[in-house]
């Protein structure tokens, strides 16, 4: 009765669960009448809670004032409320089951942050309901994700926060990501360490140049010439307002920039990591190499930097 006054929703109106975790409540089945009836007439002893006769408190005035106001109008209706619980028991089941069918589709979890398919949601219909339920272990309320509906097919980036988790809605996906508070962190790479564990999992080599040297096809790995790089090298995150010279290009461009050209959502850019020798840019790890420490004719000894794990 409580929680239809609250608007809970269904998981609200099903009443108290039988089984709860390591919680069991075996005697739901009865009513008070019924367990004091048992009590008196097997001689049990039981302790009366005063606080239960306080109609201050909401449950208590449910119980001793509205309820028997309900039953005066229909003496059947602790009997129909029963009932209608059990129904809505049922109902509940085959409604999670719904939407647990439905988050296995379309919500894809990665490591850092969950992803949500901007079309596949609004093909679902109550669109409301579903994305409810879907963002509702993240801690978001109705009226919030409400907003979140109507942002859907807006300018992407905007953000919406539950007291857990962000979410922005990105150009395809809605992307969830847990709020951390940390600091900034720098990690730095000393002259002659061949190993890296943190914050990235690193292999570090070197070797000698040549003309037919050939340089790795992969996002994990990338090379610089060693005689153009001061050590320690750094690994952080980017600065705002900070540049560098993309790999090719002539001149230089903002981080900002080049992650929007390169569709980088709002969590992408945040755990995006930065390689930098002496305050400059020296790689987007995993995406672009800066041009001043790339291989040329005159390099004489290879600095090779290849991810192991992001």
């Amino acid at each position: 009765m409580l929680n239809l006054s609250r608007g809970t929703g269904i998981r609200g109106l099903s009443g108290i669960k039988a089984k709860a975790g390591k919680i069991v409540r075996p005697l739901l089945f009865a009513s008070r009448n019924e367990i004091e009836a048992y009590a008196k007439e097997n001689e049990f002893d039981f302790r009366h809670d005063s606080s239960n006769d306080d109609t201050n408190i909401k449950r208590n005035k449910v119980r001793h004032e509205i309820l028997p106001l309900l039953e005066e109008l229909n003496p059947a209706f602790k009997k129909n409320l029963q009932h209608t619980i059990h129904t809505l028991k049922e109902t509940e089941a085959v409604f999670l089951d719904t939407i647990e069918s439905v988050k296995k589709s379309i919500v894809k979890k990665e490591e850092g942050w969950v992803k949500i398919s901007k079309d596949e949601i609004q093909n679902l219909n109550p669109i409301s309901t579903y994305l409810f339920e879907l963002l509702r272990e993240y801690r978001f309320k109705s009226d919030v994700v409400n907003e979140i509906i109507k942002s859907i097919n807006t300018t992407s980036g905007t953000q919406f926060f539950s007291e857990t988790h962000r979410l922005v809605v990105d150009r395809t996906d809605l992307i969830i990501t847990s709020i951390k508070r940390v600091k900034p962190e720098l990690f730095y790479i000393e002259k002659g360490v061949t190993f890296v564990e943190a914050p990235l999992r690193m292999k570090i080599t070197f070797e000698r140049y040549a003309p037919d040297f050939v340089i790795p096809n992969s996002i994990r790995v990338a090379v610089f010439d060693y005689d153009k790089i001061r050590f320690p090298l750094v690994l952080r995150k980017w600065h705002k307002g900070e540049y560098f010279k993309p790999l090719g290009m002539d001149g230089f461009k903002k981080l900002s920039d080049f992650f929007v050209d390169e569709k980088y959502s709002i969590p992408e850019k945040e755990n995006a990591w930065i390689l930098a020798s002496d305050n400059k840019v020296v790689w987007i790890v995993g995406k672009r190499i800066d041009d001043r420490f790339k291989l040329s004719d005159q390099t004489k000894l290879v600095l090779r930097i290849e991810i192991i794990q992001f």
